[in-house]
Order: C-alpha cells, then structure tokens, then sequence
C-alpha cells in the first residue's frame, strides 16, 4: 500500500508540474503579447509627437506678423481700431435697443460714440 501512496503521489506531483509549467508558458506568452501592444503604443505616441513638434512649427510660421501683415494688405485691407470705435459697457444697451428697434426697417445702426448719438444709415 506504501508503493501504491508513492506511485499516486508520484503521478499527482508530475500531473501539477505539468499544470505550472504549462500555465508559466501562457504567462510568458501573454507577457510577450502585451509588450508587443506596448511598443505600438509607444511608437505611435512617438508619431504623434513628432507629428505635434510639426504643426506647432507650422502654426509659428503662419502667425508670424509680416506673413500676416501681407495678408491682410492682400485679402482684407483692414485697419487699426480707431479709439472712438471703442464703447463703454454703458453704452451697449442704448445701442442694442436702438438695433431692436430698427431691425424690422432693414437699416443699419452706426453708433458714433464720440457724441453719444446713433446715426442711421440706409
């Protein structure tokens, strides 16, 4: 009975060798899968850096004064804001009502801040 004890130990302890080994080989392989989808990551994040680092040069170069000085002498011709085109936040609600008020008759409101009077413009 002592042999029989023996063999069946014998044959549990090669049984769960067998069992460790084979779930230290799917471990490994695992391991192996998720270091491969890490390095993509990591290569991607590395484009997409270099791909950032691009258009942040780009975007330098698109607003740089004179490109956008040309530009605007080309495209737009606008000018530097005039000082009585500046308004106080007081006056915002007399223009608006005035706007309200006028905006069934197509008419365009100017207002002239300088003299505090809105002047109509057809």
């Amino acid at each position: 009975m002592n042999n029989a004890l023996i063999r069946n130990l014998s044959l549990l302890g090669i049984l769960a060798s067998c069992g460790m080994a084979f779930a230290v080989y799917q471990t490994k392989n695992q391991v192996v899968n998720v270091e491969k989808e890490l390095n993509q990551i990591n290569s991607r994040i590395i484009t997409a850096n270099e791909s950032i680092h691009t258009l942040k040069a780009e975007w330098g170069y698109l607003n740089t004064p004179n490109r956008l000085e040309k530009l605007n002498n080309k495209f737009l011709k606008l000018r530097p804001t005039a000082v009585k085109q500046i308004a106080s936040v007081r006056n915002i609600p007399t223009v608006l009502a005035s706007v309200r008020a006028n905006r069934y008759q197509n008419k365009i409101i100017v207002a002239d801040i300088s003299s505090q009077n809105l002047r109509k413009r057809s």
